[in-house]
């Protein structure tokens, strides 16, 4: 995704502690991002493709969630920020 790189600079910027795992594949999200004392999955969509997950993607949040995981699905700095959990 072209906005990939972009979100993955914003987030170390702000001090994250970023593994991009987009060339992984299957059922692995696009990034693991460590800040504020915790880890969360976040995949990165394209603007106005949030909603157009991949099978694979679907999977991987299903059971992410069943653990009690709840990634993020974002486009840009801003959407992770307000859905990141409060410290």
């Amino acid at each position: 995704d072209a906005n990939h790189i972009q979100l993955v600079e914003d987030l170390r910027d702000i001090g994250a502690y970023v593994q991009d795992l987009a060339d992984v594949g299957g059922e692995t999200l696009d990034l693991l991002v460590f800040w504020r004392g915790r880890c969360i999955p976040v995949e990165v969509k394209p603007e106005g493709a949030e909603n157009r997950l991949t099978v694979s993607e679907r999977i991987a949040i299903k059971a992410m969630a069943r653990q009690g995981v709840l990634p993020i699905v974002a486009t840009c700095i801003e959407e992770v920020l307000a859905e990141w959990p409060e410290e």
